[in-house]
């Protein structure tokens, strides 16, 4: 994530009570590292259309995955959709920050109607909001177009960082508007900053859609933007807690806990946290 980010970030930041005890999982991590390379390719440029953008790249190709499109915006929302047939599934990978208009919509963190017109209080970043505003149109229809010409594949988001935020309001989106049903639609996040206040916390997960908020030790964007300014986080966090280890394992944690990354801190030097996940270095491009 951008340093000016965290800078900021580091500024408000608070810490909180602990919750609930955790539960440890290890049976998700394939899919966890198959869906991180897919987060990891949105940063690639060259050879992304073919597949051969290089580390990122080699395991989507080897599942022979099936690049369908890349999109961009004037706000730099940035990545591409792919059909993957090892998973059975319709991929839309979001890009994180990576350019000075992605700074600008990171810190503005003014809280927001999403869906808009809420009557539950749900609220988003307004940051993140605008900027998967000038993507929405072209993810349904393309996503609609994917769904009838493969019927019966799900629907799975992914990203990283600003990209994992994304992928949260796009899963709302394409459920809101019924491109594709709850129960189709899947979605691996990693480093994702909180989205929204606790009312869409609570209407996110009411929507049923499977989600795997994958966190890492010490990645300090997965703690920002601050609880005290009426940030939370949504369920299912999957926390790395040594991202070092092989094998890795992961904690489950159903609310934010302090055994999960709710126990991160924000320092600059625990930027490297958040640019590996599940041993997949994101962006490791040709």
């Amino acid at each position: 994530m951008i340093v000016s980010f965290l800078l900021f970030s580091l500024l408000i930041s608070a810490f909180v009570n602990a919750a609930p005890a955790a539960k440890r999982q290890t049976s998700l991590d394939a899919d966890f590292i198959h869906f991180a390379n897919f987060a990891g390719a949105s940063y690639c440029e060259n050879g992304l259309s073919s597949l051969t953008c290089g580390p990122s790249c080699n395991p989507l190709s080897a599942a022979q995955a099936q690049f369908v499109q890349s999109f961009d915006s004037a706000l730099e929302a940035q990545g591409f959709i792919a059909v993957d047939p090892s998973r059975n599934s319709i991929v839309v990978s979001y890009r994180g920050t990576s350019a000075i208009e992605n700074v600008l919509v990171d810190i503005d963190l003014i809280l927001s109607d999403f869906p808009p017109g809420s009557a539950q209080g749900a609220r988003a970043h307004s940051g993140f909001q605008r900027a998967y505003g000038t993507i929405a149109e072209t993810i349904r229809t393309s996503v609609g177009d994917l769904l009838q010409q493969n019927p019966g594949m799900t629907v799975t988001l992914t990203g990283h960082s600003l990209g994992a935020a994304m992928a949260i309001l796009s899963a709302v989106d394409l459920v809101d508007s019924g491109v594709v049903p709850a129960q189709a639609v899947q979605v691996f996040s990693y480093g994702q900053p909180r989205v929204g206040n606790q009312a869409f916390a609570n209407f996110y997960d009411s929507l049923g859609v499977r989600t795997f908020r994958v966190t890492n030790r010490q990645d300090p964007v997965a703690i920002i933007p601050p609880r005290i300014i009426g940030y939370r986080h949504h369920a299912q966090e999957f926390f790395v807690d040594d991202p070092e280890a092989q094998p890795t394992t992961t904690i489950s944690c159903t609310t934010e806990s302090r055994s999960c990354a709710k126990a991160n801190f924000v320092s600059l030097t625990n930027v490297g946290r958040h640019l590996s996940y599940m041993g997949v270095a994101i962006g490791d491009c040709a």
